[in-house]
């Protein structure tokens, strides 16, 4: 991965470790950290509230909310 501003800069193509080419890629998870070629947190950030969207449909799933009297719903 490399990082930059704007455009990759075109001199930095060709990376490579025992004599072969590295990919370069735009984006990297590391410890669950998703890194963007810009240090952008959106990628990050798209990622853990999709994961939070799932957990919360699940509860909506699993909970019996439409049982529960009104009174104690607030």
């Amino acid at each position: 991965m490399i990082f930059h501003r704007g455009r990759l800069p075109q001199e930095s193509n060709d990376f490579q470790y025992a004599g072969e080419s590295l990919e370069i890629v735009k984006a990297f998870c590391y410890l669950g950290f998703w890194f963007s070629t810009q240090l952008s947190f959106t990628r990050h950030l798209e990622t853990a509230i999709a994961k939070a969207r799932a957990r919360i449909g699940l509860l909506f799933a699993k909970l019996p909310l439409t049982d529960i009297p009104l009174d104690l719903q607030h």
